[in-house]
């Protein structure tokens, strides 16, 4: 299976709350433990896990751009999604890691608070702010 693949089966999306995403659809946002990613919500799906997920990441191969997400540098799901081919992908990679506790997710509104408009999230996120960084205790 590939990394692409695995994600896919191992996570849900959301409905695209940017309203400009490619891939739009109408689904429902996941119910169960999910994490925001300002464009959409995330949740896992048929029980993934993190050696698996590491391994995969780690024996990916990109057409785009090398990438690895465990340098322990913070990368952003524009970045990732070059590594990936995808940055819808990329943010579903960066909440799947997150969930097995490989990343910490960031977004604007877990670096500002929950003050800032809505207008002002979504701008910083196309901007790249919405990023991970590896848990080094897990990896």
């Amino acid at each position: 299976m590939s990394l692409v693949e695995y994600i896919l089966t191992y996570t849900t999306r959301g409905e695209c709350k940017c309203g400009q995403c490619i891939d739009r659809r109408s689904s429902p946002d996941p119910i169960g433990h999910s994490v925001d990613m300002i464009f959409f919500q995330v949740a896992t799906a048929n029980h993934p896990t993190l050696a698996e997920f590491i391994e995969l990441s780690r024996s990916h191969q990109s057409e785009f751009e090398d990438v690895d997400p465990f340098d322990g540098k913070e990368h952003s799901y524009i970045e990732l999604g070059g590594w990936l081919g995808d940055q819808g992908i990329a943010l579903q990679y960066m909440a799947l890691g997150h969930m097995l506790e490989a990343f910490t997710v960031d977004t604007p509104r877990s670096m500002l608070g929950s003050d800032l408009s809505e207008d002002i999230v979504r701008d910083m996120a196309g901007m790249g702010l919405v990023t991970v960084t590896y848990t080094p205790t897990s990896v």
